[in-house]
């Protein structure tokens, strides 16, 4: 009796399964492709159209916060040509902290962080800011929310707003910033602190502090 070699068994399963992909494999392939096209084309032919609706209604009912925000911008830099560099550190950059309606408004050093209050009697400015914050809030609300999407991306560019500073977790208020045109002088002047602010009562001194 001849006795015929046989093919390993092993052997069976992975040759079977090489012709498997090897038949199967660009109808997959081409497949996914086509799912992934039409994806890409539900997203900027149908989400893109869809965000653009939402974004020119948004702007048809709130475009006047657009221009509070650049009103302020202008008070914020009027402001800062009367005040001077931060006492502290002699930084010219600030930013708004905090404020109270119609009454104070807290400004923050960008570099070393003290803050500086200054009262609605300081500055004839002062109430003119503090009359634009609330819509300069909320729109900047807005764009923290909608960063990831057509009117965040607008809003942005409106505002001349940095994209990698519209985090989830930011303060609006963090976002404005002024700049200071004075240099920090020594002339004594009254200070008074409340919970770490330092107000600036006097309409007639230039100083942020000495």
């Amino acid at each position: 009796m001849i006795n015929t070699p046989s093919s390993p068994i092993g052997n069976e399963e992975p040759v079977s399964l090489l012709s498997f992909i090897a038949d199967v494999g660009p109808v997959l392939l081409a497949s996914l492709s086509f799912s992934m096209l039409l994806f890409l084309a539900w997203y900027f032919v149908v989400e893109r159209r869809n965000q653009l609706k939402k974004r020119e209604s948004w702007l048809l009912n709130n475009e006047n916060l657009i221009h509070q925000y650049k009103n302020l911008q202008y008070l914020l830099e009027n402001f800062g040509q009367e005040i001077s560099s931060c006492a502290n550190c002699k930084n010219d950059q600030m930013q708004l902290c905090n404020y109270q309606k119609e009454e104070l408004l807290v400004v923050r050093c960008g570099s070393c962080k003290r803050n500086y209050t200054f009262t609605k009697q300081y500055n004839e400015l002062i109430p003119l800011i503090l009359k634009q914050l609330e819509g300069v809030i909320k729109l900047l609300n807005t764009v923290v929310v909608h960063r990831d999407n057509s009117l965040g991306e607008f809003l942005m560019d409106q505002l001349a707003l940095d994209p990698k500073k519209i985090t989830s977790d930011v303060r609006p208020l963090e976002l404005i910033h002024f700049k200071t045109y004075l240099e920090e002088q020594n002339t004594p002047i009254m200070e008074i602190f409340i919970n770490e602010w330092q107000v600036v009562p006097s309409k007639t001194t230039r100083l942020l502090a000495s």
